[in-house]
């Protein structure tokens, strides 16, 4: 629903019509399709999660752990999900340190870049230059790194933000 303003009684109708003790509806609506009829009755068809995205990503991140165990030894069902946890941690931290050294940058500054932007799925292009500003670059030459790094950042921020839309990334898309 980005970029679609409410008005609060349509939010807390719509709250009220997700929020539900019956979780097996609750999930139902949140992954389908869903009508909404707006105050001034015009209607609004939403989504509020990409299933599809979200499953393909957690699909891709389950198999690669599954490859990286090790299956001649036996397997403590506790053990599988907290080393789930730690291999999706690890990968993520791995993918950011690769994409900081590819372009020069420390990966602590990228990771705090990344997780500002996930955090409110904004992203801003201020950031992102104050982010290349250690590397005193000219602006022809930032420009070119600025669109060098979000070539490789903008699979992984859509990879972390679930399929949501990220306000202000399209220009890099």
């Amino acid at each position: 629903m980005n970029r679609v303003r409410l008005t609060d009684n349509e939010f807390a109708r719509l709250r009220e019509d997700i929020i539900t003790p019956d979780v097996f509806s609750a999930s139902k609506k949140l992954r389908e399709r869903q009508y909404f009829e707006r105050e001034d009755d015009t209607p609004l068809h939403y989504t509020l999660v990409n299933i599809k995205d979200w499953c393909k990503n957690e699909c891709e991140d389950l198999t690669d752990y599954i490859n990286s165990l090790d299956w001649s030894q036996g397997q403590n069902a506790d053990d599988l999900r907290k080393g789930y946890e730690v291999f999706k941690v690890e990968k993520y931290n791995k993918e950011l340190a690769k994409i900081a050294n590819k372009h020069g940058l420390k990966t602590a500054d990228l990771k705090t870049f990344v997780e500002n932007i996930m955090s409110r799925i904004i992203f801003d292009g201020e950031k992102l230059t104050d982010l290349l500003e250690p590397l005193d670059l000219g602006w022809k030459d930032r420009r070119v790194k600025e669109l060098a790094l979000m070539e490789d950042l903008v699979p992984l921020l859509k990879k972390l933000s679930g399929g949501r839309e990220i306000s202000g990334l399209k220009a890099y898309e």
